[in-house]
């Protein structure tokens, strides 16, 4: 009947706030109905009233414990809460996700090796411009059109790089 000791310590502290051992009751409930907080605060007053009472200073620090118990108890219930299990509905549209999310890494895949190849293709042009232009116009110079080479002048070379 933690609710009544409650009610009567906390009277008891109301009529007589020197009353050491009506605090250390109130704690003593206060503790029991896991309202640490409380309890902490109901010590602390008492230990301003009698600072070498030992049993005030021991209670303190078994409430500071209990409290840091219930929190780390809290925070595990949090932690192992079991995953929710899905629906059919829900595993299907999750099915579907999936293929979606493959079809796009897909894709992404080969418009990422498509840009790669031109980027490569833009800096092979761009080292044989370079090259181009370095020579002059008598050069005889070869494109190559498939497997074969044709003969062409500088210009068109330029032109078609």
């Amino acid at each position: 009947m933690w609710k009544a000791a409650l009610d009567d310590a906390a009277a008891c502290v109301q009529k007589d706030n020197k009353f050491v051992k009506g605090y250390y009751r109130l704690a003593t409930a206060q503790t029991e109905m896991k309202l640490y907080e409380d309890a902490e605060l109901t010590l602390k007053a008492a230990i301003q009233i009698e600072p070498e009472n030992e049993q005030l200073v021991k209670q303190l620090k078994l409430v500071k414990t209990k409290r840091v118990q219930a929190a780390a108890a809290t925070a595990d219930k949090v932690a192992k809460k079991a995953p929710k299990q899905l629906d059919n509905a829900q595993l299907k549209e999750l099915q579907e996700l999936y293929e979606q999310n493959n079809t796009y890494s897909r894709d992404l895949k080969g418009v990422t090796n498509r840009i790669y190849s031109v980027q490569r293709e833009i800096r092979q042009n761009e080292i044989t411009s370079s090259q181009v232009n370095l020579l002059t116009d008598d050069v005889p110079m070869y494109r190559s059109v498939g497997k074969a080479f044709v003969l062409n002048d500088k210009p068109e070379i330029v032109s078609f790089l």
